[in-house]
């Protein structure tokens, strides 16, 4: 029979009841807790690679897009006044060529890539490596009075928002490579005998409103030019093109048979086609050449009769109803200046730079105004 001696039973072992012993227990915890804790520190590094996988790819494609857009590519375009008629037509030309616009409009709603002037208040603007402003109330709106009000509208609309996008553009964590402004060849004095280079400096006290009004629009782009922007003064003539603009009032009466010069028609007439309107802006931005004044006007100016008459022969009318100049005055002294005078302006930096008008001949270009797919 077994012992039952108390020492005996101290040296027996413990029968085999089914249960573990407690340091054993112990012992599967420990390795239970540890390999929990390994597998999350593997799952957190692979998190981390993960991550860093992910940075490296955003960095890699950012420095991918500055290399293309440092290397003449793809460019971010921030365009003020985007929707109106020149704005349109420069999105369109832009959008081809492969840039990415962003539209600065009254109007925002939900469109895609169109920002609105009140989010630009605080100065900050979305990151652009080129800026160009074309926002301004309508002058030749014959459908607005010519008021104080309306002509002091006229000026603040194109000073005030080319101030507000050229100091932003200086204060931008990063700068933008290229900022444009819009002024106009009412820069120039009128002249039936002077031709008008970029070279030339005018007088804004001197030259008349028009003049005025370009100098402090220029002006007011000089803080993108002092920080070392490349800074581009478009001096924009005469738009021709369908939808809109200079020829959006004068289709009517010239395709009716009723059209004619303003005044007797002597004075310049410095023209440029929509198409190379636009075309300038994506020349400017893509030519590193290009700062300055750049004047924005076919190399063959005409006279405003000499326009007149080539556009009634596309239409196949007479072009014998000349508009009087007292009834052009009573549209406005400022305005009737604008169309009974005008300036002989040559683009000869932009051909001295290489760039092709498309349209350079008058008679094609009023046969593409009247015949051209709309």
């Amino acid at each position: 029979p077994p012992s039952t001696d108390p020492e005996s039973l101290a040296r027996s072992p413990a029968p085999n009841t089914g249960h573990q012993p407690s340091s054993f227990l112990g012992h599967v915890k420990s390795s239970s807790s540890s390999s929990s804790s390994s597998s999350q520190r593997q799952k957190q590094q692979q998190r981390r690679g993960e991550q860093q996988q992910q940075d490296a790819r955003q960095e890699g494609e950012e420095a991918a897009g500055d290399k293309q857009r440092n290397s003449g590519g793809m460019k971010r375009v921030l365009l003020a006044g985007g929707k109106g008629f020149l704005g349109s037509a420069i999105r369109r030309n832009l959008l081809q060529k492969g840039h990415k616009v962003t539209v600065v409009s009254r109007s925002a709603g939900s469109e895609e890539g169109v920002v609105s002037w009140d989010a630009l208040k605080d100065g900050k603007i979305p990151e652009s490596d080129v800026i160009i402003n074309l926002a301004g109330a309508p002058i030749l709106d014959m459908k607005k009075p010519w008021t104080e009000s309306y002509k002091e509208e006229c000026e603040s609309s194109r000073i005030e928002t080319t101030a507000l996008l050229a100091n932003a553009a200086v204060q931008a964590n990063k700068k933008p490579g290229v900022f444009i402004a819009t002024s106009a060849v009412g820069y120039y004095p009128a002249s039936k005998t002077a031709k008008f280079a970029e070279d030339y400096v005018s007088s804004a006290s001197l030259d008349g409103w028009a003049c005025g009004l370009c100098h402090k629009i220029e002006g007011a782009a000089s803080p993108a030019a002092d920080a070392g922007i490349r800074t581009v003064l478009m001096r924009m003539g005469v738009i021709m093109g369908r939808g809109g603009g200079a020829y959006g009032n004068m289709k009517l009466p010239f395709r009716l048979g009723v059209g004619g010069a303003f005044g007797d028609g002597t004075q310049w007439f410095p023209w440029i086609h929509l198409e190379d309107a636009a075309d300038l802006y994506s020349f400017a931005i893509e030519n590193k050449n290009v700062s300055g004044p750049l004047n924005a006007v076919s190399p063959h100016s005409v006279s405003n009769g000499a326009f007149c008459n080539a556009l009634a022969k596309a239409w196949w009318r007479p072009a014998i109803f000349n508009v009087p100049a007292f009834a052009l005055k009573l549209i406005g002294e400022e305005r009737a200046s604008m169309l009974l005078e005008g300036q002989h302006v040559v683009p000869k930096k932009a051909l001295e730079l290489g760039y092709q008008f498309k349209y350079s001949n008058v008679t094609e270009a009023c046969d593409e105004l009247v015949n051209g797919k709309s």
